[in-house]
């Protein structure tokens, strides 16, 4: 009798992916939990809809909303765009 055919691997969860390649970096535990609760948010905003789907406009455009709605500090509103950024474009590669 054959063995059933094992469903093959799956990709890990997007919040999951970004956590292995910050722990990599070897990024303190703040740093991820600061960088998971942006994209969670980020993803939520956009219908759940993957970051990779999100265009560059409606990423500068939540970001935006994020700064306004919660009164945040110009420069800070930009670090934190410059975080989530470098949090998608070096941490998880698009899916090909």
């Amino acid at each position: 009798m054959l063995a059933p055919n094992p469903s093959p691997p799956q990709e890990p969860k997007l919040l999951d992916q970004l956590r292995g390649k910050i722990r990599l970096k070897h990024y303190s535990i703040r740093t991820e939990q600061f960088y998971a609760g942006w994209v969670k948010r980020f993803i939520v905003h956009h219908g759940k809809r993957r970051p990779h789907d999100v265009g560059a406009r409606e990423a500068e455009a939540f970001v935006a909303q994020v700064g306004v709605e919660r009164q945040v500090y110009a420069p800070r509103a930009r670090r934190v765009c410059g975080s989530y950024k470098s949090a998608m474009t070096s941490a998880i590669a698009k899916p090909s």
